[in-house]
């Protein structure tokens, strides 16, 4: 009895210890992510902001998300132990980018399916690049992925769903939020 009390209490705890919840965009706003990254959520998904990032999903994380991340510099590139920089050229970081993403997700096969330069809405340069992922189960997900570094860090967009129906579906809303991008 007294352990059923304990977990009930503790259950209550977490509960009401001011986790932020997520929060459904019922009408288009902006949303600030960290100092100057802003991006204009897509109505209808469900929005979660941890500090420095910002996640989004419409039918769960497991199915489809969209991330705003900022790393700092010295931790950008964790499983290859790389920094960045802002002399940084975007297909170096592009390249970086790619080569932390393999090293740290080995056991799917990830093949690169497009890697271009791209101009976020305030000229800041930076790069595109669609990955395709297949996991050990045969499950094809695509990863299309924005990047650019400022003097504040390395800002990375992401959307992430499986190939079939999801990627197409919701591919405008990423490409949305991505136009509205400033950094």
């Amino acid at each position: 009895m007294k352990t059923i009390k304990l977990i009930t209490v503790l259950m209550l705890i977490v509960t009401l210890s001011g986790c932020k919840i997520w929060s459904h965009v019922k009408t288009a706003k902006t949303e600030v992510v960290y100092k100057k990254i802003s991006v204009e959520l897509p109505v209808g998904w469900t929005h979660f902001t941890p500090p420095q990032h910002l996640m989004l999903t419409k039918d769960g994380l497991s199915v489809q998300s969209i991330k705003v991340e900022k790393f700092d510099h010295t931790g950008a590139f964790d499983a290859i132990e790389k920094s960045t920089s802002v002399s940084m050229q975007p297909a170096e970081l592009a390249d970086l980018f790619i080569t932390n993403f393999k090293k740290s997700n080995e056991d799917i096969l990830v093949t690169v399916d497009s890697l271009k330069p791209y101009a976020f809405k305030n000229n800041v340069e930076g790069f595109e690049v669609l990955l395709n992922l297949k996991t050990k189960k045969g499950l094809t997900r695509k990863l299309l992925v924005n990047g650019a570094v400022r003097e504040y860090g390395f800002v990375l967009f992401s959307y992430d769903a499986p190939e079939l129906y999801y990627f197409k579906r919701d591919i405008k809303d990423y490409n949305k939020l991505i136009d509205t991008a400033t950094l």
